[in-house]
């Protein structure tokens, strides 16, 4: 896929607070060009639509932050301009973190393939054929094909509460979510973890026409346990309940955990995580909004 990438410089207050390492920034910058430029990932020719899509970049107090929107709407001044290829919205925003220019101002990232945002990320369709050793292929039945509405590129943004009477930890990221098959989803998700600091996580999600249940696994780089989880959509087909077992929030054993995906329209999602006390309720620990971006 490619992705425009317009480079905002910030306001001159924090270019005069750069001093010396501007200049280091500057030449960084040219640098890591020419390497994407050398790799084939930097191209050009192609016109920009929708920045109030993109994805915006800045690196603050060396934490990288994520949002939604073109940052110079908020006052930066356009600078520059790169096509750059990637994989999908992730692989973007992993190479451009690393990007020196990062450091100079902010990046709004945005898809123009060809082929536009929700195709180019669309489910892969059953052919019916079979495999060379005789077995026949699985179809998608109506509980797969509900996954298909979690398929594309998502905004992220979370609070949650650990610790009773302790402040909400709110974090941002973006979400890319693909078919696989049309029996599976996989989702790739990068930004901050509340209390985790940077994350990347992976999901996967699929319904398990044997047990006759929704099935899926989740890992961060911020634990070393495997989730694996299990659930029932309701009859609505509005609301996927998955439960789950990991490391008890006290770090001293384990807790069951519940997973609650809310489909609130074709462009905006909502998770919430609870836990279950020692009294046999579920107490809600962190809720995550996703916007669709393509």
């Amino acid at each position: 896929m490619r992705f425009a990438v317009l480079g905002y410089r910030e306001e001159p207050g924090r270019d005069a607070r750069l001093g010396a390492s501007r200049a280091a920034l500057e030449e960084g910058a040219a640098a890591f060009d020419d390497e994407l430029r050398r790799s084939g990932r930097l191209l050009a020719g192609v016109s920009l639509r929708h920045r109030r899509d993109a994805v915006a970049l800045r690196r603050l107090d060396g934490r990288l932050e994520v949002g939604v929107g073109a940052p110079g709407e908020g006052g930066g001044e356009l600078d520059g301009l790169r096509v750059v290829e990637a994989r999908d919205l992730n692989h973007a925003i992993q190479l451009l973190s690393l990007h020196p220019g990062i450091g100079l101002g902010s990046f709004a990232v945005l898809p123009v393939d060809d082929r536009g945002g929700r195709e180019a990320s669309g489910p892969l369709r059953s052919d019916g054929r079979r495999f060379k050793d005789g077995f026949m292929r699985e179809e998608p039945s109506e509980r797969h094909r509900w996954l298909d509405r979690l398929v594309g590129s998502w905004s992220v943004s979370s609070e949650g509460r650990m610790v009773p009477g302790e402040p909400p930890m709110i974090a941002t990221g973006v979400e890319v979510v693909r078919s696989v098959g049309g029996l599976w989803v996989v989702a790739e998700g990068i930004g901050e973890m509340p209390g985790a600091g940077p994350s990347e996580t992976i999901m996967t999600l699929g319904f398990d026409a044997r047990a006759g249940r929704y099935v899926g696994t989740f890992v961060a780089s911020a634990m070393t346990h495997l989730w694996i989880s299990g659930g029932e959509l309701d009859a609505a087909g509005r609301v996927l309940c998955l439960d789950n077992e990991g490391p008890s929030l006290d770090g001293t054993g384990t807790s069951r955990y519940r997973d609650v995906i809310t489909i609130l329209s074709e462009d905006e999602r909502v998770m919430t995580s609870h836990h279950r006390t020692g009294e046999g309720s579920w107490d809600p620990l962190l809720t995550m909004r996703y916007r669709r971006i393509a």
